[in-house]
């Protein structure tokens, strides 16, 4: 248990031990966080195509629109509004949209009949001042679309590839905000039923996303510091792109030559020797920041390798859920 920040991280909880498929359904949402280039949308998929082997009707939502969430998990693209199946497995499926903040505030208005007002309004450039005269009015309506997509039922599991973590905060904070600027009418009861999912931890949790540098760790405390603030859960801390500290990394080149019976001339052992020097200052680095990501969390992070392949493609997707659920069940072996 992650008792220093009072986080629900259902891996660290003593009381039970969790299968994956547990840990799959701790949450129907997942809310996937993270400082820009810690590979957010790469995890995400993961746990999307992760979801899928398990058996759950997955969504995978992305919210910045980012190009390759579609072809990651070997469906089409782009990703739009609309929903589009991505993969199937069995009975079941991953699914894929992209909720972007103005299509979700043309459909709140829809909804409300207020469609061709909107559509006049947006061609004369006043519904953006409408929507800048409630601060967060745009993510609350994107949250509200995930919400009514959780309670549909018609999904086990939606993976969130939320925004960066300076906007992911702004994003998540969008409601209460609201709360504040609009305290009756339509867009109040929408902020109100979003606050109650993103506080209710069996519907609504984050995996916070960082990698082995100081600022990404560093920001990943912080954002686990406003999550605890803002009463939302956190399900698991990962650790994206680890070079592992392995047997490999402390055998010298030519005792490996010679078990594997390898000729090699003393240029290319020097050359490998300092490529190994290299990785192995890499993975004792690595291995520091796991440390100190395990101290500011309280938690042991799930772990994720780096790839040297491309980790927008189906296989890098495949290879990382794989990892993934090796990482979850290594945790939940460990005292």
């Amino acid at each position: 248990m992650c008792e220093s920040r009072s986080l629900a991280c259902p891996l660290q909880t003593p009381e039970a031990t969790l299968d994956v498929e547990t840990f799959l359904k701790a949450s129907h949402v997942l809310v996937v966080v993270g400082k820009g280039g810690t590979g957010r949308t790469t995890v995400s998929a993961a746990l999307a195509d992760l979801a899928l082997s398990h058996g759950l009707r997955t969504l995978i939502v992305s919210i910045d629109g980012r190009p390759g969430l579609g072809a990651r998990l070997g469906g089409p693209e782009p990703v739009g509004y609309a929903p589009v199946e991505l993969r199937s497995q069995g009975e079941v499926s991953i699914s894929g949209r992209t909720i972007a903040p103005d299509a979700a505030l043309g459909e709140w208005l829809d909804t409300h009949g207020l469609g061709r007002i909107g559509k006049r309004m947006a061609g004369t450039g006043t519904l953006e001042l409408v929507a800048t005269a409630v601060p967060g009015i745009k993510d609350v309506l994107v949250l509200g679309k995930i919400r009514a997509l959780e309670a549909s039922g018609d999904f086990d599991l939606i993976v969130v590839d939320a925004p960066a973590s300076g906007h992911a905060r702004t994003f998540l904070a969008s409601a209460k905000g609201v709360l504040d600027t609009a305290t009756s009418g339509a867009i109040h009861g929408q902020a109100s039923a979003v606050v109650e999912m993103l506080t209710d931890h069996e519907r609504c949790a984050t995996v916070v996303v960082s990698i082995p540098e100081e600022t990404p760790v560093n920001e990943t405390g912080e954002t686990l510091a406003f999550l605890e603030g803002q009463g939302i859960a956190v399900n698991a801390v990962v650790m994206n792109m680890v070079v592992p500290f392995d047997e490999l990394l402390t055998t010298p080149v030519a005792d490996s030559a010679r078990a594997a019976s390898v000729s090699l001339g003393q240029g290319a052992i020097d050359t490998l020797e300092r490529v190994l020097s290299r990785q192995r200052s890499i993975a004792e680095s690595h291995a520091t920041a796991l440390d100190r990501l395990s101290t500011l969390t309280n938690c042991a992070p799930l772990t994720l390798p780096f790839l040297l392949r491309d980790p927008n493609s189906r296989k890098s997707t495949q290879l990382l859920a794989a990892a993934l659920e090796r990482s979850i069940e290594e945790l939940e072996g460990s005292p």
